[in-house]
């Protein structure tokens, strides 16, 4: 198993499709170059899809977590230099729009603009045809400019919750109207004023009355968009807060995005966005940059970095004062490295302690669980993990790492006395929590030589009486508890088995689990049905998606009475909200 498809959509790449998915060309009208991909037998049979790539590099933006597809569309320009389009279809109907928010950089570079739509919105050929010439015309995605060619079309994408921000706006107390709606969705957007930083600058708030929401664009002076290199991020935000130069607010330097936490037990450390205004290429003010931090920002400190882009061209975090606060800053958008080698300090209830890894402060929290001390870091919603140092000097890296541009969860680290002497890696990969849908863990052990060996296990989200059923999890660690500190897959038991895989494949070990005699496999087979599953994952060792038909089946139906796509999800564990509004 290889945790879902991860299909590479270069025309180039055709050779390294897997076998069970279909390209064919789409004859798209016009100059523009499209394909459609698809699993055989038939068109429309689902299977599951971890992350859209182009040239081996992960496109942000568009997968968020595994999910289950029937057809993948895609669009490019004429010499089929850039990805203008891609279009979605899921298993349930709910269809994915996601369009190339700048042409000038490096596609990997971008996040994709993403509009969730429902079935009986599907976007036809004109319509899309309408977005190509868009994106080609405008550099970009631009649904100011898109509207302004068909005044309804802009309907058609976003829903109540979709949000386009005026940067003009002003407070009420301050002259303004205090209050304006959202272009296109007409949703109530409340204005209201914050707090003086520094003696300086002002702070506003945006307030809609949708929440949480998703930033769909940020109109500044004059009609312009924001340009944001890279795009804005489809996270669902909480907060928007803008900090301008002085009480004009005519000049905004600095724009914050709270993205959604966990309402119920408030258990994670605050995420936010951070957009400041770049004047170095572009002159205007119309280029912001963007990064992603997960550390609170004292007032004192946010001066500082308002007095930099203010005094300077832009947010430069090499004249930012202070090691402390660079580090606040650091972007985990651009992946993390987590440090097991160093000493963990204990801590109480819901607090948090923290060091700092390549530059960016990683927080963690420390409990006990299933007779072993863990460490839960980096206690983020959600992000990217390019690496594992440990105290073997074998770190765990490139293939002995999950694909990259994996979204993560949380890593947990096993210590076998008071977080010394590390026994087993816990990382769980972000997925939709709706009954059926697939769930990946990867795990490391240490072996006899004090290498870290690296298991897959694939299995699916179950409710269970207080939220998920943890049960295979569990069951894991309890396994590697009882088998000093190792993973032993001849005494594997119950859903475990077929579920666990060696990571990455070991092609002699793949021969050898091929191998087994039908008898083998049946009583496999006998154990996962007496585990009570409304429906359970196969072993297929030559299926990238490591899904059955079952399995599929329980998928498409789970998401559809879970309401995971179809609507807003409050996840469990972690208990944040999901990632993804559709109009309803």
């Amino acid at each position: 198993m290889s945790g879902g498809i991860r299909l590479d959509i270069d025309p180039k790449s055709w050779s390294k499709i897997p076998e069970e998915i279909t390209c064919e060309d789409d004859n798209f009208p016009g100059t523009y170059d499209s394909y459609k991909y698809y699993s055989e037998p038939g068109k429309g049979k689902p299977f599951i899809l971890s992350a859209l790539l182009h040239k081996e590099s992960v496109l942000k933006g568009i997968i968020p977590y595994p999910v289950p597809v029937k057809v993948i569309s895609t669009y490019f320009n004429g010499d089929k230099t850039n990805i203008l389009f891609i279009h979605i279809v899921l298993s349930i109907g709910t269809n994915w729009y996601c369009a190339n928010p700048d042409t000038d950089v490096n596609v990997r570079e971008n996040t994709f603009t993403r509009f969730i739509v429902d079935s009986s919105d599907v976007l036809n050929t004109d319509d899309i045809e309408n977005i190509l010439q868009n994106v080609e015309t405008h550099n970009g995605f631009s649904i100011a400019q898109l509207n302004a060619t068909d005044g309804s079309f802009s309907k058609k994408l976003l829903g109540d919750s979709d949000i386009i921000f005026d940067l003009t706006e002003k407070p009420s107390t301050s002259g303004g109207n205090g209050k304006y709606d959202s272009e296109y969705s007409g949703t109530s957007i409340t204005v209201t004023p914050g707090s003086l930083i520094g003696g300086t600058f002002k702070k506003i708030q945006h307030n809609p009355t949708y929440s949480p929401f998703c930033v769909k664009d940020i109109q500044l002076s004059g009609g312009n968009d924001m340009k944001v290199k890279g795009g804005l991020p489809n996270d669902l935000i909480t907060g928007f807060y803008v900090y301008y130069k002085d009480a004009t607010y005519t000049t905004p330097l600095l724009v914050e995005l709270n993205i959604s936490l966990d309402v119920i037990s408030g258990s994670y450390v605050t995420s936010r966005y951070l957009l400041s205004k770049n004047t170095e290429k572009s002159g205007k003010g119309k280029e912001w940059d963007i990064r992603k931090i997960g550390s609170y920002i004292e007032e004192g400190e946010l001066k500082k970095v308002i007095q930099s882009i203010s005094d300077g061209s832009k947010l430069n975090l090499t004249l930012i004062e202070g090691e402390d606060l660079k580090s606040k800053l650091g972007d985990i958008n651009k992946g993390i490295t987590i440090d097991i080698t160093r000493t963990f300090e204990q801590t109480g209830g819901i607090h948090t302690k923290y060091y700092d890894s390549d530059g960016v402060r990683i927080p963690y929290k420390t409990l006990s669980s299933s007779g072993y001390y863990v460490v839960q870091q980096p206690y983020f919603p959600s992000f990217i993990l390019k690496g594992i140092k440990t105290e073997s000097g074998s770190d765990i890296t490139g293939k002995n790492l999950h694909p990259p541009g994996t979204e993560i969860w949380q890593l947990n680290i096993y210590f076998k006395e008071a977080y010394k002497d590390p026994v087993l890696i816990e990382v769980i990969c972000k997925y939709e929590q709706s009954d059926g849908c697939p769930k990946y863990v990867y795990y490391y052990c240490k072996d006899g030589n004090n290498t870290w060996n690296g298991y897959l296990l694939s299995t699916q989200f179950k409710k269970g009486g207080a939220g998920e059923d943890f049960a295979d999890t569990e069951n894991l660690i309890r396994h590697v508890k009882q088998n000093a500190d190792k993973v032993v897959f001849e005494k594997l038991e119950g859903n475990l088995k077929g579920r666990l895989t060696k990571y990455p494949p070991d092609p002699l070990w793949v021969e050898t689990q091929e191998g087994k005699s039908t008898e083998e496999r049946r009583q496999g087979d006998d154990q996962n049905e007496n585990s009570n599953r409304s429906s359970t994952l196969e072993t297929h060792t030559n299926s990238s998606s490591g899904l059955g038909p079952e399995a599929i089946a329980g998928i498409s139906s789970g998401v559809l009475g879970g309401g995971g796509l179809v609507g807003v999800t409050i996840w469990k564990w972690p208990t944040i909200m999901s990632s993804l509004i559709t109009r309803l």
